[in-house]
């Protein structure tokens, strides 16, 4: 998995009142890719599954260790094998996003490499943090 969390984003014309994300004026962000390769074992399960309890499980990590929930994820990609792969994997997105609605692509990729995996998520993720713009 590859992720950062960059510095806060500040812009003299923003409102506080916004709820856009790109323009309020101090954030931290988040953006994780490739975390597919972070399943729980060893051996890639060749269970959608699994795959994708796996995936959404390192990325709630991911996010708690940022100090960021779930309804910090401002957007979200995900890339499935198999088209009917899309009701389960919905089904398990859905229970680890708590009702969160981030915008949201999901594009089926019949070649993902490696060809064990089911499932890949990125996410992009920003929390109004003062804390962390004032330390800056």
């Amino acid at each position: 998995m590859r992720y950062s969390a960059l510095g806060s984003l500040t812009s003299p014309k923003t409102k506080q009142r916004d709820n856009n994300p790109t323009i309020r004026p101090k954030l931290r962000w988040l953006m994780m890719s490739g975390n597919a390769h972070l399943l729980s074992s060893k051996r890639i399960s060749t269970s959608i599954e699994e795959q994708s309890e796996n995936v959404w499980r390192s990325t709630i990590d991911a996010l708690e260790k940022a100090g960021m929930t779930v309804h910090d994820i401002v957007k979200v990609t995900q890339y499935l094998k198999l088209e009917e792969h899309i009701p389960l994997y919905s089904a398990i997105r859905d229970k680890y996003l708590e009702g969160a609605m981030p915008a949201s692509t999901l594009l089926v990729v019949p070649h993902l490499d490696p060809s064990s995996r089911l499932v890949d998520v990125e996410i992009i993720a920003a929390k109004d943090d003062l804390e962390f713009s004032t330390k800056q």
